[in-house]
């Protein structure tokens, strides 16, 4: 925790020079471990004003050693933060959008577990990895929860089609908008699959209806499948789903001669496209997410 510094033990000789040098900041505090420290505590909520309780203890020790008045110590480094930081009045406890992404990444363990619980599909999900850049805290702002309790008739920036509102293109006005984030669920390999593209988008598009019939019928969630991915409203997030199939890879890359004995591997626009969506970006959001793991301040750089 940024916020408490843990000196020695109490009645150490160290202790003492501990004391004395942070003066009346110091406390004693008992620890989860059972162990009771010298320490230092400094009042910070969000996570943007954790990273900065270094200025403070710097103004403190300059004044107290020092006599060097708080007003006379300025930090250039502030200025960026200013810029990765939503004005106060705006969102109160947004940030820098810290807590945002800790909070998508943990709503997006819940529903991972919650789509591999779904026995009812035709293919097990063998593996499920987020791809959006909240997930791997690089995201500048990371989206808010929405929820939309706007009265949509009233607005005229939409227009009803069916069950669902779709932006009018005459309207000067923009429409309601949420950032969705982007999931890839990886599909077990199987014979029942046909080796023909157009079977496997189709068979896909029927995936993401059943996938959307399951969400609903078990957890209750606002589901809306489309023939290229799944939407999927929790905790008034919007997650999109897609499917991957390592073999539809292979068949857009496979051609036929002209005597269906010898095949060629050619790479084309939409195996390119496949192999960044399914295999290059969930290795890249798994490597950038470990980095932020293991160096906590990897995050805001």
């Amino acid at each position: 925790d940024l916020t408490v510094l843990k000196g020695p033990e109490h009645g150490s000789e160290q202790a003492n020079e501990f004391r004395q040098f942070w003066g009346e900041r110091c406390e004693l505090r008992r620890f989860p471990d059972g162990s009771i420290l010298e320490s230092v505590v400094w009042n910070a909520d969000r996570t943007n004003e954790k990273r900065l309780v270094w200025m403070d203890a710097t103004r403190y020790l300059l004044q107290m050693h020092a006599g060097i008045s708080i007003q006379h110590v300025t930090f250039s480094d502030t200025n960026l933060m200013q810029i990765l930081t939503l004005p106060f009045r705006l969102f109160s406890s947004y940030g820098s959008g810290d807590e945002q992404q800790l909070l998508i990444c943990s709503q997006l363990i819940e529903l991972s577990k919650q789509l591999r619980s779904l026995n009812e599909l035709p293919l097990k999900i063998m593996s499920i990895s987020g791809t959006s850049e909240s997930v791997r805290y690089t995201d500048v702002f990371p989206p808010l929860p929405a929820n939309f309790l706007t009265n949509l008739k009233k607005l005229r920036s939409v227009q009803r089609h069916g069950k669902f509102y779709t932006p009018r293109m005459d309207s000067r006005y923009s429409p309601p908008y949420t950032k969705s984030i982007d999931v890839l669920c990886q599909l077990e390999m199987s014979q029942k699959w046909f080796d023909d593209i157009d079977y496997i988008k189709h068979s896909k598009t029927l995936y993401y209806i059943q996938l959307a019939t399951l969400l609903e019928q078990k957890y209750h969630y606002t589901c809306v499948p489309t023939k290229t991915c799944c939407y999927v409203l929790k905790q008034y997030y919007v997650y999109r789903l897609t499917i991957g199939y390592n073999k539809e890879i292979y068949l857009h890359e496979t051609l036929n001669n002209k005597n269906d004995l010898i095949r060629s591997i050619k790479q084309t626009t939409e195996s390119k496209h496949l192999r960044y969506e399914t295999e290059y970006m969930p290795k890249l959001s798994a490597a950038i997410y470990g980095v932020s793991q293991q160096y906590v301040h990897y995050q805001s750089v």
